[in-house]
Order: structure tokens, then sequence, then C-alpha cells
């Protein structure tokens, strides 16, 4: 294969929550069909993806896979290179290979579409620090608040532009017939993602569920749920049982009172005893976990990991490497949260945290992506955005009766000797108050 070659324009659709159809769920553009108005089959026959795979077939890189290719630059596991690998072990490097040369000249498929990624609107019930009213609709107003409030002219313009979207644009999974045109792809479809904003507060979701049991589609079907644990839905667990396999995939950015600020206004205990229910349902289900690494919590992963390693977990002695048990990704947008931001002399503690880390919890194991997520702390360098990462957390702080120094005592000493040699000068309120 090519050195650009990714398995998923020859399996795979994904949507964002305002319907867009893209490449997976890390392509930096969309492909200018969007489920609002057009079906999830035009995306499957458009020029888009055809030229997507002539290109890869080429070698040639595709614009919108840049963020794995930038990943791939620092050594990290990209998406592309995951998916690669996970594909392969699961149909054969064969069936790949005839994928492959089932594509006609112009990039067209003969082949059904065989694993979708639906991002069930921006339904949701969090405000976390790493998003927007595109992935929540509880942002929303908040957006809207915080852009009369920032003075930060480039942080104003993002919020701005986040607070600048069309609610009715995310309504498109609570219609009939979007649903319809999934079902029509059931027979060939051996993998779905259910994400959100928060999927068990999407209820047609439930309804597709059940009706992939009636169909009798299920048992060669794999769930795989992106959720924040918030929700337990107690009814679906019989439905649940009569799938190939249903993988809870659990958004954990920190443990107490860490997931409580960056996945605000959550409960971390009522968190955590949902998890053990997710896990102890048995049989064709398991839990794993996503830690979503950002400026305000990178130094925490350690403690996720503890967490994730001593909880008793069912599903811990599936993963024979804790870092594939909790599994790390890069938020790259927007830009001030990315890690790289961080002043200098916190990078150092975070790299010797993370060093410890793979001496003690996961020595003896492999550590690869941590290893990577050090290279990026150590080697890149985004300090311009860090004004506006100043006043972000100054907004959030004042709206929502929060505080960074109570809950990240070390990080908020840091930023605040970083602002004290910012000039202008920021007002911004990094006390422990």
């Amino acid at each position: 294969m090519s050195k650009t070659f990714c398995v998923l324009p020859w399996l795979h659709a994904a949507t964002l929550p305002d319907g867009t159809v893209q490449l997976c769920c890390v392509a930096s553009s969309g492909s200018g069909i969007n489920v609002n108005s057009q079906k999830l089959t035009d995306y499957w026959q458009s020029a888009y993806v055809k030229d997507v795979r002539l290109h890869m077939l080429a070698g040639q890189d595709v614009p919108a896979c840049r963020n794995c290719y930038a990943e791939e630059a620092t050594g990290c596991q990209s998406q592309r290179l995951v998916e690669n690998r996970v594909w392969r072990e699961r149909l054969g490097a064969a069936a790949i290979q005839e994928l492959v040369e089932q594509t006609r000249p112009d990039g067209s498929l003969n082949a059904p579409l065989q694993y979708v990624d639906l991002r069930l609107g921006n339904t949701c019930n969090l405000q976390c620090v790493m998003c927007q009213p595109r992935e929540s609709s509880r942002w929303l107003p908040a957006a809207q608040s915080l852009v009369s409030l920032c003075r930060n002219e480039g942080l104003k313009v993002q919020l701005a532009s986040a607070a600048a979207i069309e609610p009715s644009r995310f309504d498109w999974s609570r219609t009939g017939a979007f649903w319809d045109d999934l079902r029509s792809f059931l027979p060939g479809v051996k993998e779905i993602i259910l994400a959100g904003g928060e999927p068990f507060l999407v209820k047609e979701q439930f309804e597709f569920v059940k009706a992939c049991c009636e169909l009798g589609e299920a048992d060669h079907i794999r769930l795989r749920y992106h959720t924040n644990a918030t929700v337990f839905p107690e009814q679906m667990v019989p439905y649940w049982r009569q799938f190939d396999r249903v993988h809870f995939l659990v958004s954990v950015d920190g443990v107490g009172d860490v997931a409580n600020y960056v996945r605000y206004p959550s409960n971390w205990c009522e968190i955590d005893d949902h998890i053990h229910r997710f896990d102890s349902i048995g049989g064709n289900t398991f839990t794993s976990f996503l830690f979503t690494a950002h400026a305000l919590n990178v130094f925490h992963l350690p403690d996720v990991y503890d967490w994730a390693d001593e909880s008793g977990f069912r599903t811990r002695k599936w993963f024979a490497h804790l870092q594939d048990y909790v599994s790390v990704g890069l938020v790259h947008n927007p830009p001030y949260q990315h890690i790289a931001v961080l002043p200098a002399a916190y990078k150092r503690i975070v790299s010797e945290r993370l060093e410890a880390c793979l001496n003690g919890r996961l020595a003896n194991q492999a550590s690869d992506k941590v290893r990577a997520l050090i290279a990026v702390v150590d080697e890149t360098d985004r300090s311009e955005h860090l004004p506006a990462l100043l006043e972000y957390i100054t907004l959030l702080d004042t709206t929502r009766g929060t505080s960074l120094g109570r809950t990240f005592p070390a990080l908020a000493s840091h930023l605040h000797d970083a602002q004290e040699r910012t000039r202008p000068p920021i007002e911004c309120t990094l006390s422990d108050s």
C-alpha cells in the first residue's frame, strides 16, 4: 500500500453533529455531502470520496488527512495508522487488497459501506472545556454570553464563530428519513459508532438499535458508543445482548475534581457508578476509555491510568497494555487548548510526571503512545495562543463559579507567572480563591 493509504475510504463514512459527512472523525474538512438534505448513499458514490481513493492509491497527500500526517510526524499513532491496523487484523490483508483491486479507474467502488460513525447531533448535557456549540447544545447560550464578556480579540472571534450555528442543522438524527436510509446498509454493515453530543440523550437511536434486532441484523454488527456516562439506559441491555459486540468507549478526562472541572457540570461519583454498571453487563459487552489531552488536563493522565487499573473493571484484563485500555486523543482545535500552548516550565513538570508514569504504572508495558505525547509536549511550541487560554479560563471561572487555582494549583501558578510576563497585561483570576 502507498505511504498515504488509509482503509477508511474503502469502508467508512462519518458524520459530524451538523450532518456533514466526511472521511472520518478526525478529518479536517467535509465532503460537501450533508445528511440534512442528502443521504449516506450520496456520499458513498460521490466524486469526493472517489478522488480521495485515487489520491491515496497514487501515494499523494489528501488535504483532509493533515491531522493524521501531523501526528505521524511527531511519532504519534494517528487515526490512519490505528484504523489500518485494526481493519487489517479484523478483515485480513487479502480482503483489504481485494477492496483496493475493486476500485475502478474513476475511483468508484462496487462494495458496501461497512463501518459508520454517527455523531448524532449536538444534544448534550455537559459544557466540557474543550467543546463548543457544534458538539454540545448546552454550550450555545454559554458561548453567546462569553462573546459579550471577552476582550481578547482572537478568542472573541473564535467564540463568536463557534456560537454562530443554526440549531436546526443539528436535528437530522431526529428524522425517520435518515434512519430509513441507514437501514438499507444493514446487511453489509459490520460496525456502527453512535456518538454525539451524548448519544443516550437521542431517543431515535434506541429505536434504530431495536430495529436491528427485529430485522435479524444485530448478530453481525458491532456497536460502539462514545458516551460521557452521565446516563445509563437500563432498558437497552436486552437489545445490546443480541449484537456481535457492544463497546462502551467512555470519555474520562480526569478523575474527581479534575473530571468535574473539565466535563462541567458532571458529577464524578455518579459517572464512576455508571461506568461500573456498564462494565458489569458482561457477555458480549466491554468498556474502555478515552482521555482527551489538552492544556488543562495533560498533567493528570497518570491519575486516570491509576483509576482505570485499580477499579477492578471486568474488561481490564482484555487489554495487555494500559495505554490501549485508556486511549489518548489530542485536542487540535481550538488551538489555545493544545498541550503545546503551556509555559515551558510547566511543560517540564508535565514531561517529568509522564516519564515517572512510564517507569512506574506503565513499566514493562507498551508505551509508545505516551512517549509520543511527551514528544509533543517537549518539542512543539504554540505559546502564541497562551493569552487566549488565559482569558478563556478567566471567563469560565467567572461565569461558572469554578476555580482553576483550586483544581489545578500547579498549573494555575505557572499560568500566573506567564501572565505577568504578558504585555499588555491581561486581568486573569487564576488564584486559589
